[in-house]
């Protein structure tokens, strides 16, 4: 929030921000889109080009997920995943989604897994290799 109003405001230049977020205040012309992170345009921002279309390869997805404590039972974290994937599939859930410039992109557990696998091996890479010590 506030890096958004610092941006509007004039007081920096640029930052990231979540489509969702964003949408709203690029459709009101106070922010001006640059690129988005994922690998290919997005429908809600249909003009403004990807990064990987001058950086091939480049690939920041913003996902999100639902998690739960350690032990849960496996038929419970089926049953919830299930539960979502219906949810996501319902043509209103698309359309708000979409609407707000995000993909449903429902899957198993496993892949939900590796995901956060690769997420962490990525951004453990990026902050060893910038020598950022945690605190």
């Amino acid at each position: 929030g506030p890096a958004m109003q610092d941006t509007i405001a004039g007081t920096t230049q640029v930052f990231f921000s979540s489509t969702a977020a964003a949408l709203p205040q690029i459709k009101a012309g106070q922010l001006r889109a640059l690129a988005v992170t994922t690998p290919t345009r997005n429908a809600a921002l249909p003009d403004v080009p990807a990064v990987a279309e001058t950086l091939p390869g480049y690939d920041v997805t913003l996902w999100h997920g639902i998690v739960g404590p350690k032990g849960m039972p496996p038929a419970i974290v089926e049953r919830i995943n299930a539960e979502v994937a219906k949810a996501l599939a319902l043509p209103a859930a698309v359309d708000v989604l979409k609407g707000d410039g995000v993909s449903p992109a429902p899957g198993t557990p496993a892949q939900f897994r590796a995901q956060i696998a690769k997420g962490l091996a990525l951004w453990g890479k990026v902050a060893k290799d910038a020598g950022v010590k945690p605190e």
